[in-house]
């Protein structure tokens, strides 16, 4: 996907008559954007459909956006190390429901994660634990708890456009080390395109970028078709 967003923007920039960009400043972009989308599903309100779907109340954008969220879930086992639990280096969020933990007792049993203020003032048993999540760890309580099971969302993996420069002219080069897709749903790849050519002062109305960009996309494959 990320070789066909490169060409469109840049198809776009030429008709704008923008100037070039260099293929350090595409990728930023990219990285940029490609976050702002993944951080968008994360909303408050798309977290609160969520856990109302958890309860059997399931609706179509919750669907939405599980299918967008499901490349990026994750399970992981982690071990106590001076009474805090390393969440993954990679974690983006964790999913307070799907926290279990093991005892000394040998029992698996959900851990039922809270605030600060509550966990500083209550104990947990090994019947119910508890715990609170900071940025990179999960402390529990008892301290009878060994090990800790997480659910939880990966950061995407930085998008790379990896390319072979001939002459000064970059082309792009899929076989390179270290190249790498962007890790969206393929749905997303016009608004990872307005939103890198906004990056690059091209703003325009979304149904008329919508336009311009379906009809490049319908001339390439005009082109496409004809070669075959």
């Amino acid at each position: 996907m990320i070789n066909n967003v490169k060409n469109i923007v840049f198809t776009i920039l030429n008709k704008e008559k923008r100037g070039p960009i260099t293929p350090t400043q595409l990728i930023d972009s990219c990285t940029r954007n490609q976050n702002r989308i993944y951080s968008g599903y994360f909303d408050s309100e798309i977290i609160r459909a969520k856990n109302r779907s958890a309860k059997g109340l399931a609706n179509d954008s919750v669907k939405f956006y599980e299918q967008r969220l499901a490349p990026f879930f994750k399970e992981a086992e982690i071990s106590i190390s001076n009474e805090l639990f390393a969440l993954p280096s990679d974690h983006y969020f964790i999913d307070r429901r799907g926290v279990t933990c093991k005892c000394t007792s040998g029992d698996y049993i959900n851990v039922d994660i809270v605030k600060m203020p509550i966990f500083k003032h209550e104990t947990g048993s090994d019947i119910f634990p508890i715990g609170v999540i900071t940025s990179d760890s999960i402390k529990v309580s008892p301290l009878t708890v060994i090990k800790i099971y997480v659910d939880y969302y990966k950061t995407p993996t930085d998008p790379k456009w990896t390319y072979t420069e001939v002459d000064d002219v970059a082309y792009f080069n899929a076989s390179a080390s270290d190249y790498q897709d962007f890790e969206l749903h393929p749905s997303e790849e016009n608004n990872l395109i307005m939103g890198i050519l906004s990056d690059f002062g091209i703003v325009k109305r979304e149904s008329d970028m919508v336009q311009l960009i379906n009809s490049i996309k319908q001339a390439e494959e005009n082109v496409k078709s004809r070669l075959l």
